[in-house]
């Protein structure tokens, strides 16, 4: 393959696959250093940590380049997949932007990794799920795939571990956001998790939007059966008055179930 060719296709790329790509020319490591370099002082690449390389387009070269972060955060680990608030904002549906991008990954990372005002984190995959791509989909990202977690088990996700998105509200608006979801995925994945207090926030949350998403009772249901036996709280820390939904067994502030966030005179 042509390097301007390659370039054109690869946004971000790693030395393997450029290695992968030219074939035997530049089998040697000392060729491929010296062609890197050269580009890199051209302005044709740009170097965002070792072995991992972003191309920069010819109409954009001699200014300033600012990496795609979705791109970025899947190139950080060869298992890599957006998930949690990254997937959320992926699939459209978060409600404010961020500068931290999670990715999931087998491999272990010991600190986050910054580039160009973002933080990026890896995170570990559930202890409960056996492979790293349930619920994982393959979607279009600038001309290259990326794996990113389904809407459904974004969705879960979020409720199961809520401290990687932004705060509960983002929760709260970015779910009244979504339009519809594949509710048997969602039960699926929710029941993968093994987790009572995840069973019970996403029963409760189905149930808020149950005309909205056509939950039907038997759904509901699948859930309620594995919930906590007893009361918990949705978040300790958030403060105001507090409702217990017993259906549920979650005591739930009551600024959410009012929606207190809504702008006033919103729909003038």
């Amino acid at each position: 393959m042509k390097l301007d060719l390659f370039f054109a296709t690869h946004p971000i790329f790693t030395v393997s696959e450029l290695k992968a790509a030219l074939g035997a020319a530049y089998k040697a490591n000392s060729t491929l250093h010296n062609l890197l370099q050269y580009h890199q002082k051209q302005g044709h690449i740009l170097l965002i940590r070792r072995g991992l390389y972003a191309a920069i387009p010819r109409e954009a070269q001699g200014y300033e380049n600012l990496v795609d972060p979705f791109l970025l955060a899947c190139k950080l680990s060869e298992d890599a997949v957006l998930a949690y608030q990254t997937a959320l904002a992926f699939h459209g549906k978060g409600y404010t932007t961020a500068n931290v991008f999670y990715y999931l990954t087998r491999t272990r990372k010991t600190k986050n990794f910054e580039f160009q005002g973002n933080t990026y984190q890896a995170v570990s995959v559930p202890l409960t799920l056996k492979k790293i791509d349930t619920g994982v989909i393959q979607a279009n990202r600038l001309g290259l795939a990326v794996s990113v977690t389904s809407l459904e088990r974004t969705f879960v996700d979020i409720l199961d571990r809520p401290y990687l998105c932004l705060s509960w509200e983002e929760i709260f608006r970015s779910v009244e956001s979504i339009e519809y979801l594949h509710l048997d995925r969602v039960l699926e994945y929710t029941l993968l998790l093994r987790k009572r207090k995840t069973a019970a926030i996403v029963g409760f949350f189905l149930e808020m939007y149950q005309e909205k998403w056509m939950v039907s009772s038997k759904q509901l249901e699948s859930l309620q059966k594995r919930c906590p036996k007893k009361p918990f709280y949705l978040n300790r820390e958030l403060g105001g008055a507090q409702k217990l939904i017993s259906k549920w067994n979650l005591i739930i502030p009551q600024a959410f179930l009012n929606k207190n966030w809504e702008e006033p005179h919103a729909d003038i």
